[in-house]
């Protein structure tokens, strides 16, 4: 049995998608304790692809969308940015944060659709 990189399902040796996020499973194997930076997993296209819809739900909860494409780190880093700009901007921060939330999901998501895997921290 070995763990998904991405949500550390145990999937049997043979996989080649993980049962539980439908993350593909690289052919490399890892050194055991040992993680491969967010800078270089990659986020892999699922079957059936998600919508570019999905970055609407950015409008009200920006970085969301990023944790369902499976760029968890960046979804939360997001949501973070859009709730200290919302402190320090009021509603003006907020929608900008949301805004750039927004694009960036709608833009990986169509490269995710078209099948191209994308970096865990790519923006745009």
């Amino acid at each position: 049995m070995v763990k998904c990189a991405n949500c550390a399902h145990e999937m049997a040796d043979n996989a080649s998608f993980c049962p539980k996020c439908g993350v593909k499973v690289s052919p490399q194997t890892e050194t055991p304790g040992r993680r491969t930076p967010a800078s270089q997993r990659l986020v892999y296209p699922r079957n059936p692809p998600l919508s570019r819809h999905i970055a609407l739900i950015g409008i009200f909860l920006p970085g969301v969308p990023q944790l369902i494409i499976g760029q968890q780190l960046k979804g939360v880093m997001l949501l973070l940015a859009a709730f200290i700009a919302a402190g320090l901007a009021g509603p003006f921060g907020y929608l900008g944060a949301a805004a750039v939330a927004v694009v960036d999901a709608y833009l990986i998501s169509g490269k995710l659709e078209r099948g191209r895997p994308v970096g865990a921290m790519e923006f745009f």
